[in-house]
């Protein structure tokens, strides 16, 4: 018993001697590296170098830098020499500046178009059917001998020939409205197109707004992390002077350089962020991804007048989907009226004036005129399979427009929900940054007293991060909820 009494008091020993050593006022163990020369090495000129503190002489001092940490800003490939760029350079765009840049050079909006386009000329084609045809045919003919036998003389020529000319003219008299209806269903399809070009238009201007605000924000929340660069800085140098003052432990210096450490990485995170906001910028605007647009510091207004209670009748009448969806239905009732049709006669009006002749001009005239039917009698069930798959087209685009429908009214409800959620966001997190600025300088000025531990710091620290990268995530948050209850309204904007 007294041995074993004997050995844990001696363990006890080593134990509060290995304490006191890592302690900053335990006992020096070993000369620190880097420290300054001797007096015998300095010469007798110099006066002796400052007794060292015990905290000084426990361990190391790790080199830290004395001044802020930037990364250099990440190189994007440049424009070729000499390329053209929409964008301006040495200055930064305003919204409506983008919005003009990608609603010239989009090319989503420009395929949109072209389709738009090919839609109204067909309704030229279609209509064609309504007015009278006119054609014209001449035909000059020579026949030779005959090659087998018979009493003529050779050298002798046994040829006809002659001349034809012909004039003919066709117009519709009535064929049970199938010819009306075609033209129907081309002007709906066309009205389907031109809806289409508008909902492309709003899509565009919205992908520009978000594009545009999320760069923005990308550029705040850089700023957030540069500022949190310097203050681990400050905080870094704090703790060293604090270290080589003898009244802090060396774990504060090696907590606040892995809070350097930790804030240049989310630095370059942020750069990187930066950049892919521009690129996805770019895309929107329909340019070289290449191309270095700026943008200046906006805030999205909104929609000027919101009526919550009108917000989806609203939106059905100014969002093109709705409109695009509606034309489809008329479409696809004309083409069931087209099928349906099929299978009746046409009455057409005919006229003929035809010249014939040996000679050229043909000197003998000849003419007709009369009334013409044609009556699909037999298809052997063609029409009937057409006819039930223009009503099942017809129920289908029904159905589309109450789906789309559906949608625009969720889109609008939505969007207005998350407006009033944003304002709140926004309001939130200006209270949580004058609170956790407050707190930092609370607890910073403590540190410095001696009167609280680095770890409080460091919560604070994290906390004022989060706060100013909420405050910016919610103010943009908001200006990106406007621009999308905008597009969802079918409000009109751009030119």
């Amino acid at each position: 018993m007294h041995a074993r009494a004997f050995f844990t008091a001696l363990a006890c020993l080593f134990l509060v001697v290995a304490v006191a050593e890592l302690s900053p006022g335990g006992a020096a163990t070993a000369p620190p590296t880097g420290t300054a020369e001797s007096p015998q090495s300095q010469g007798s000129s110099r006066s002796p170098a400052p007794p060292q503190t015990p905290a000084q002489v426990a361990a190391p001092v790790l080199a830290t830098p004395r001044t802020p940490t930037y990364l250099p800003e990440l190189q994007v490939p440049p424009l070729p020499a000499g390329a053209p760029s929409p964008v301006p350079t040495g200055r930064a765009i305003s919204l409506p500046e983008a919005i003009a840049i990608a609603l010239a050079n989009q090319p989503q909006l420009a395929l949109a178009a072209y389709s738009s386009d090919a839609a109204r000329e067909r309704v030229r084609e279609t209509a064609s059917g309504l007015y009278p045809t006119l054609s014209i045919s001449a035909q000059h003919t020579r026949t030779g001998p005959s090659q087998g036998g018979g009493t003529a003389a050779v050298g002798s020529q046994f040829t006809t020939g002659g001349y034809t000319t012909n004039f003919s003219a066709r117009e519709l008299i009535w064929d049970f409205g199938k010819t009306p209806a075609t033209v129907g269903q081309a002007r709906n399809l066309a009205e389907a197109a031109r809806q289409a070009l508008a909902q492309t238009r709003q899509d565009t201007i919205n992908q520009v707004k978000q594009s545009y605000y999320a760069l923005l924000q990308s550029h705040e929340l850089l700023g957030v992390q540069q500022q949190t660069v310097n203050d681990q800085q400050a905080h870094l140098e704090l703790t060293q002077g604090r270290f080589e003052a003898g009244v802090a432990p060396r774990s504060d210096v090696a907590t606040a350089e892995a809070a350097v450490a930790d804030a240049v990485l989310n630095l370059a995170t942020a750069q990187n962020a930066a950049a892919a906001a521009r690129i996805n910028l770019n895309i929107a605007l329909g340019i070289d991804v290449r191309t270095p647009t700026l943008v200046e510091q906006t805030e999205e207004a909104g929609p000027s007048v919101v009526d919550p209670a009108a917000l989806v009748e609203q939106a059905f009448s100014n969002r093109p989907a709705v409109g695009q969806s509606r034309a489809d239905v008329a479409a696809a009732d004309n083409a069931l009226r087209v099928t349906r049709a099929n299978n009746l006669p046409g009455f057409f009006l005919n006229g003929n004036y035809g010249l014939a002749g040996s000679t050229f001009p043909p000197e003998r005239a000849s003419w007709a005129y009369g009334v013409s039917m044609t009556w699909p009698l037999v298809d052997v069930g063609l029409t009937k399979g057409r006819i039930r798959e223009a009503e099942a087209n017809l129920l289908a685009a029904q159905a589309q427009l109450r789906q789309t429908e559906q949608t625009v009214s969720s889109q609008v409800i939505q969007a207005y929900l998350n407006v009033q959620t944003a304002r709140q966001k926004v309001a939130a997190a200006e209270a949580e940054v004058a609170s956790a600025e407050e707190s930092l300088r609370l607890h910073t000025g403590r540190y410095e007293a001696g009167v609280a531990a680095y770890i409080e710091v460091t919560d604070a620290e994290t906390a004022a991060l989060t706060a100013r990268t909420n405050l910016v995530n919610a103010r943009f948050g908001l200006s990106t909820s406007l621009a999308a209850l905008e597009s969802a309204l079918g409000v009109v904007e751009g030119g």
